[in-house]
Formats: C-alpha cells, sequence, structure tokens
C-alpha cells in the first residue's frame, strides 16, 4: 500500500520535495495546496516539473483538500519561521494528520519559541499524531552530522563547522536571502528587520549542546556582508562591485565562559572566499569531509579545507585508523544507550535530552560488512533525543 502524500507549499524547495516523492516507489502525491494564485488549478506535475501528469490539481485550501484526499501525512515547506506556519500546522493537525516540515525552527525549537510549541504541542496529542521537523540544515548538515562524527571520540573540546555554498548556482531567493546585490547600508537594515540570515543556527547549536552534554549560557549571531571587489554575474543576477555579493554569519555557543561551539555559513556568489575566512588551521590536523564524500583524510597532518564540513578537535578520528573516507565511517556501528527518553506524536522540546554513551573504538574492529548507520527514534528532532544508532 502506498503512502499517500498532501503537499502544502510548492516553491523552490516544496517543489524539489515534491519531485522527489513524485519519482519515488511506495508514495502517492495526492493532494497539494499552495497560496500563489498562478499555481491553484494546474497539475503538480506541471507546477513542480515532473514528467507527465498526476492528476493532482494544486487548490489553496488545506482543510478541503485533506477532506477531499484523506492523505497519510501531510509535507509542509512554506515558511522559515514557526509563528509564520502556526495556522497551516493547526490546520492539518485539526484533521488529525502527521506532519513533515522543512521549517527550520521546528528542526530542534528554541526557548524562544517556547509557547508556540507549546500550542502545537498540545494539538498533536489531541490529534494524537506526530509532527517532524527536519532538513539538510538545520536537521543534518550542521548538527546531526557533526553529532554522529564526535560519537566515538574520548573527547570533544570544540566543534566549529563550515558550511559553505555558491549562490550562482541556487534559486534566486536565496541570493536574495543572502543580500546579494545590496549596498552595505540596505544589508545591514535588512539584518536588522531580520531578512537576511540564515535561520537555524540556535536550533543546531542547542541539538549540539544537548547531545554532547554541554549547558548553554548563551547564543550568539553574527550576520555579516561579502563585498564583491569585482562584477560577478549569474544567470538569475548580476553584483556589481562594491555591493554585497554574499553574506558571512557565525553562531556561536558559549559554555563555561568559552565559545564551545562555532557554526558558520558562507553563501555567496563567489564561495573561494572560504579560504580567505579559515586560513589558520594548521596548528592541527583536522576532520574533512567533501562535498563528494571521497576525500582520503592524512592522519598526521591538515588538510586544505575546500568542502562543506569541519568538525575540529575530534581527536581520536585523527589516528591512522580513521584514515579512510567517510564511506567507509558509514558502513561501521556505532553502539550507542540512550534512557529515560524516546520516540513520542508530539512536539517535544521541553523534554530532557537522553544520555548517550558510545563503545567508542568501534574502528579497532572495521570490517565491510557491518550494518549501515541509521537514525533511531522517529522523532529524532523534536523529541530532543540527540542520537539513535543501531
Amino acid at each position: 500500500m502506498k503512502i499517500r502524500v498532501m503537499h502544502v507549499g510548492l516553491g523552490p524547495i516544496g517543489a524539489a520535495v515534491a519531485r522527489q516523492i513524485a519519482s519515488r516507489k511506495g508514495f502517492q502525491i495526492v493532494g497539494a495546496v499552495d497560496i500563489d494564485p498562478l499555481k491553484t488549478g494546474k497539475d503538480v506535475a506541471e507546477v513542480i516539473g515532473a514528467p507527465g501528469r498526476l492528476r493532482v490539481a494544486v487548490t489553496n485550501d488545506i482543510d478541503r483538500t485533506i477532506r477531499a484526499t484523506k492523505p497519510d501525512v501531510a509535507v509542509l515547506c512554506t515558511s522559515s519561521s514557526l509563528k509564520a506556519v502556526q495556522r497551516q500546522f493547526e490546520a492539518v493537525l485539526a484533521r488529525r494528520v502527521p506532519i513533515v516540515t522543512t521549517t527550520e525552527e521546528a528542526a530542534y525549537p528554541s526557548p524562544a519559541n517556547r509557547r508556540l510549541v507549546k500550542q502545537l504541542d498540545a494539538a498533536a496529542r489531541k490529534a494524537k499524531v506526530a509532527v517532524l521537523g527536519t532538513g539538510v540544515n538545520p536537521g543534518f548538515a550542521m548538527d546531526a552530522l557533526p553529532i554522529a562524527l564526535t560519537a566515538v571520540c574520548e573527547r570533544v573540546d570544540r566543534i566549529e563547522v563550515w558550511r559553505v555554498q555558491d549562490a550562482r548556482v541556487r534559486r534566486l531567493p536565496f541570493q536574495q536571502k543572502i543580500g546579494a546585490g545590496l549596498t552595505a547600508a540596505e544589508f545591514q537594515q535588512k539584518v536588522r528587520a531580520g531578512s537576511v540570515r540564515h535561520v537555524g543556527f540556535t536550533e543546531s547549536i542547542s541539538m549540539i549542546a544537548d547531545a554532547i552534554g554541554w549547558r548553554l549560557e548563551r547564543v550568539e549571531d553574527d550576520v555579516a556582508p561579502k563585498m564583491a571587489d569585482q562584477t560577478v554575474a549569474s544567470e538569475l543576477l548580476a553584483v556589481e562591485a562594491g555591493r554585497v555579493c554574499g553574506v558571512i554569519q557565525t553562531g556561536t555557543g558559549w559554555v563555561n565562559g568559552e565559545p564551545r561551539i562555532r557554526l558558520h555559513v558562507l553563501g555567496g556568489e563567489v564561495a573561494v572566499v572560504l579560504r580567505q575566512q579559515v586560513a589558520n588551521l594548521a596548528d592541527r590536523a583536522v576532520l574533512v569531509v567533501r562535498e563528494n564524500l571521497d576525500h582520503q583524510r592524512h592522519a598526521a597532518r591538515p588538510v586544505a579545507f575546500v568542502g562543506d564540513f569541519l568538525v575540529r578537535d575530534a581527536r581520536f578520528l585523527t589516528r591512522p585508523a580513521a584514515d579512510c573516507t567517510l564511506d567507509v565511517l558509514a558502513r561501521h556501528v556505532v553502539r550507542l544507550c540512550l534512557r529515560d527518553d524516546g520516540a513520542q506524536a508530539r512536539v517535544g522540546p521541553l523534554v530532557a535530552a537522553a544520555v548517550a554513551g558510545s563503545d567508542r573504538q568501534f574502528l579497532d574492529d572495521a570490517r565491510e560488512d557491518l550494518a549501515a548507520l541509521g537514525i533511531g527514534g522517529t522523532l529524532f528532532m523534536l523529541d530532543r533525543v540527540p542520537l539513535g544508532m543501531a
């Protein structure tokens, strides 16, 4: 039996998710909702750029679509803000339909959203369904991945992650979101308004701190422009010299008076600026994971950073036994013990995090036929379980 899926929001992200669902066995798109009048009434396949026809028309009414299509799950991709999607969540939950959402603030709800999350938690409990916030970031690249990579460490002193995005190949809304083409003054004005920034640092830093067992004192978020020193152009946008060509944003989690967690996002028209920002990494060996996941680390010397992720001071993984590709790492078992917590059909940002422990040096018994890593908990992001693997 196929899982019946209703999509809410068919912007660039929602359309990409819908194309994946349409192409995979075991899923059936039965409904789609979008507020854009240019999309309503059209076949979903036409709107998302999928081949053929799905014989499902886009509507602008969540409740009516649920009653007509009876979906098993709703995939909601409309906004980064929990406040902005609250009514959409409540409309879906009122019909007792579980939700999977790319809303960044739902990936690991922060204390700032405590009141709103309590309301959504009550609605999910009443409906007896789950709400899952997930995505690449937050949800994986800058939180779940560092948590997994440090799970085998004897000691973790600091965690630092860089995410680099070449905006030239991204959609126009993303280029505008990072302030491309603005003057420095216009950029700062939008930063103050909250419209130019990466959403999710607070959530990712909180997730990492809870998983490791660090008590956060505060989280700081610094947003700065990257100015173009020459004209830069993409297919969608041209940026003149002297204007903003990207954003450099750093989120810092303070523990015991020290910056123990640092997350950096560099999004711009020219991604190679990263080397200017992280040149001083030569004091020790570092773990580097490239975009194509096939780069051989060197255990005895630093590696030039050209990829997406960086975990500092994961010293166990700088030993010769760990000198291999991430592909090998991902085929071995990390056994963790989780206690006093579990997945439940609710939003659970207030539940104390489970404590994770491992048998650590699993690489000593490295071999190719062990089970793949798997997240062990339906509500990994929302139920505060830092890491469950089997």
